[in-house]
């Protein structure tokens, strides 16, 4: 049997030990919304369909562990973004209003390590209705940050605080703007929330609130910009003791493209540097994630593809990586993972125009290994003696784990097996998930008892067989023999392991014990006399137990055997020849 199973391998560049797992992956009909890291080094994510949202589980190679609907408030439910705290993930969104005073609510719930419904907290609405658009998390709680509607249909957006059971610490208000995950950090001394004023695009900037929410700095993009700009969103992030970096986009007076504009700040908001970028092409960020070497990569996207930007610590662009997918695609959120890596969720669209989550996970390059296809010849489970073959795909050079260098192995014992797919012109290798190799041992069955009743000590299937012919019907554990002969059994183990036992010898005193004319041999007084006419080449005596107690070879030109050296009782004589065998009872006594 031939099982061909379509893989993404562990990327990683040379000088990273362990390998850094990447993918690309497009899923089910969906827009994804945000995705994170969780502990086990998979992901957690959500999504809107159109007609309904939901979540998902992936395993760290981007394969699903379990989706679920989202529908645990109410069946109008909205989800925005969902977080990993501990064992457990923490929602946020909207939700419709049962009461029917506001149009909508928003919601933060909390779910188990399977995604079931535990609890949740409704948000207090503003005059019409409420969202919660992202969430963060704390210490001890949770920093959220929505919108309320009031009945001239601006929005006022809020921050609150709440604890680690969904109680409510305190409520500021947050300077409206339309809401994207990336404009909220939380740490356990303050919070960064960025805003905008999406009416005017006039201002951006963000704020810096400590533990009671009260503003400790402030940063703010007129509309002066560049000699003047229409301004777009506002994406801060906290680089701890080195300040911040804060990232909008602005559309100057006399260009129709709008750029990327950064700003560089030291923790007193004292500006080190601001950039602005541009390519001729409109461009939106969506988010901006600190690296391990001091820089800093950005998630773009432009009309048609999304990109991920990386600069240095100056500013300085150093490389920008460009996703297709089906048609037309966006990115909705970036993260950097654990491996150094990024992922990214978004949304990619087919030529009949559904969308589908399109979810991204590279090097810390920003790059990714072509999928490549490893081919399971056999099983990976077998009996000894079997063999299971994977084979990886052509146009790599290979390492398997076991030192073997060939696109192809065969294994024939237990372990653990994966194989790394090295690319000479990226000069980055793939490292595949292990494959479990297991080699099941054959059973030895041993048959045990007497003339009444045989028995073997394996569980499994069965077939007895008698003087090598199957006997019909006898296929359980326990077998009454009727004549004496060779018994033997064939047993399927539980693994489908298959082996025959030895033979087991039964005697009845009915057994003839004298030779028909022809055979040439003759017992008298304890000796065994062999004629020239005998066809015989072995004798196997065995006792009435079944052991065997003598072999011996017939060589021709021997006449005589001595059988006196045997203990006195009954034996089985059994004569092998080239045609045929012949069974004989005989009694030994002084």
């Amino acid at each position: 049997m031939r099982i061909v199973v379509s893989l993404y391998f562990l990327l990683f560049s040379f000088t990273f030990c362990d390998g850094q797992i990447t993918f690309e992956k497009i899923l089910g009909e969906g827009s994804g919304k945000y995705i994170e890291e969780t502990p086990d080094h998979g992901f957690i994510a959500c999504s809107d369909s159109g007609t309904t949202n939901y979540f998902f589980k992936l395993n760290r190679f981007g394969n699903y562990e379990w989706t679920k609907n989202t529908f645990f408030v109410d069946s109008n439910e909205s989800m925005n973004m969902i977080i990993a705290d501990g064992n457990r993930f923490v929602s946020c969104g909207k939700t419709q209003d049962t009461s029917g005073i506001y149009g909508s609510l928003g919601y933060v719930a909390f779910l188990d390590s399977a995604g079931n419904y535990i609890s949740h907290l409704l948000l207090t609405p503003g005059d019409s209705a409420g969202y919660a658009g992202s969430i963060r998390r704390l210490k001890n709680g949770f920093g959220v940050i929505g919108y309320e509607e009031n009945n001239l249909s601006l929005d006022e957006t809020f921050l609150q605080r709440i604890d680690s059971t969904g109680q409510i610490i305190w409520d500021v208000d947050a300077n409206g703007g339309q809401i994207i995950p990336g404009m909220l950090q939380c740490s356990d001394s303050n919070f960064l929330f960025g805003y905008f004023d999406r009416v005017t695009r006039e201002v951006a900037g963000f704020k810096v609130l400590d533990v009671f929410g009260d503003t400790i700095h402030e940063f703010v993009v007129g509309d002066t910009v560049l000699g003047g700009s229409l301004i777009q969103n506002a994406i801060p992030v906290s680089l701890g003791d080195e300040g911040y970096i804060f990232a909008t986009q602005v559309v100057p007076f006399v260009h129709t493209t709008e750029r990327i504009y950064l700003s560089r700040l030291d923790t007193a908001m004292n500006i080190l540097w601001q950039k602005d970028y541009i390519w001729g092409i409109s461009l939106q960020t969506t988010g901006i994630v600190p690296t391990n070497d001091s820089g800093f990569v950005m998630l773009l996207n432009s009309d048609d593809t999304l990109s991920l930007f990386k600069i240095n610590s100056a500013g300085d662009s150093l490389w920008m990586k460009k996703f297709g997918g089906l048609g037309r695609s966006t990115g909705a959120s970036i993260g950097i993972c654990g491996d150094g890596g990024f992922i990214v969720i978004g949304q990619t669209d087919s030529i009949n125009g559904e969308s589908h989550d399109y979810i991204i996970k590279t090097d810390d390059q920003g790059r990714i290994l072509p999928s490549v296809d490893i081919s399971i010849s056999g099983q990976l489970g077998f009996c000894e003696g079997d063999s299971v073959t994977l084979t990886a795909a052509a146009g790599y050079q290979y390492l398997w784990s076991n030192g073997d260098s060939t696109s192809s192995i065969s294994i024939d014992s237990t372990g653990n097996f994966f194989v790394t797919v090295s690319d000479s012109v990226s000069g980055t290798a793939a490292v595949s998930p292990t494959f479990s190799i297991s080699v099941y041992p054959n059973p030895v069955p041993v048959i045990n008892g007497d003339s009444s009743m045989l028995a073997t000590n394996i569980v499994g299937i069965y077939q007895w067989y008698l003087d090598g012919t199957p006997l019909p019907g006898a296929d359980s554990q326990y077998y009454t023999p009727i004549n004496g002969g060779n018994y033997s059994v064939m047993v399927i183990d539980t693994n489908g392991c298959t082996a025959v036992s030895d033979s087991f010898v039964i005697v009845f005193a009915s057994n003839k014990t004298s030779f028909e004319n022809g055979e040439g041999i003759s017992i008298f007084n304890n000796m065994i006399k062999i004629f020239p006419q005998n066809k015989f080449d072995r004798l196997t005596i065995y006792d009435t137990n079944g052991r065997k107690v003598f072999q011996k070879n017939i060589i021709p030109g021997s006449n005589v055997i001595d059988l006196n050296t045997l203990p006195n009782g009954i034996y089985l004589l059994q004569f092998t020849g080239k045609e045929n065998t012949v069974t004989k009872k005989f009694s030994k006594s002084d």
